[in-house]
């Protein structure tokens, strides 16, 4: 057989294949097709941001956080997410300040802390104290906090093989320390 009509004949097989994968799939579900899986989007309702970082630690230029942001306007969005910085707070202010001189709403994450939240025995005092004097910083420039970041992935037991799906795969003295942690904050902020 030569290489052309063995070409064809491929070609023909393929056809033939997904020409009876179209009638089962039309057997089983007819002629309804939503294309219209997704809603539109709200555009009076609809908000995004992007986040803004002051790192890296410990080096931070101010005039680059700025021109960041100006650039951050620039695209439209609405709000800008900044990670406070425990060990250079003056980065952080200069971002939030600077978000708030372009009219942004900002979304401040407040990072575990002050201290290894696994070890601390005063945890919920010393939680309570930090993000109280982390709200008190910023009230009236910030409207939003989030309460650490990628929570689980702290809470996920120290071992390649866990993958997060199930409860096992999370200790339960790491569970009560980021509860607490994340309680307290919460109740801080508020």
């Amino acid at each position: 057989m030569n290489n052309k009509l063995r070409t064809v004949l491929i070609i023909a097989a393929i056809a033939v294949v997904g020409l009876g994968a179209g009638l089962i799939v039309k057997a089983f579900f007819g002629n309804k097709t939503n294309t219209n899986v997704v809603k539109p989007i709200d555009l009076n309702r609809f908000a995004w941001g992007i986040t803004v970082l002051t790192f890296p630690f410990p080096t931070y230029y101010e005039d680059f956080t700025k021109t960041q942001i100006k650039e951050t306007k620039k695209l439209g969005v609405e709000f800008m997410r900044v990670d406070y910085t425990p060990n250079n707070p003056k980065g952080t202010d200069v971002a939030v300040e600077s978000a708030v001189a372009e009219g942004l709403n900002v979304v401040l994450v407040i990072p575990f802390g002050p201290n290894d939240i696994y070890t601390d025995p005063n945890l919920k005092a010393n939680t309570t104290t930090y993000v109280k004097q982390i709200v008190s910083r910023y009230k009236g420039k910030v409207g939003v906090y989030q309460l650490a970041t990628e929570v689980a992935s702290v809470a996920l037991a120290n071992n390649a093989s866990k993958h997060g799906i199930e409860l096992k795969d999370y200790p339960a003295n790491r569970l009560k320390a980021i509860t607490d942690w994340v309680v307290t904050a919460s109740a801080a902020v508020k």
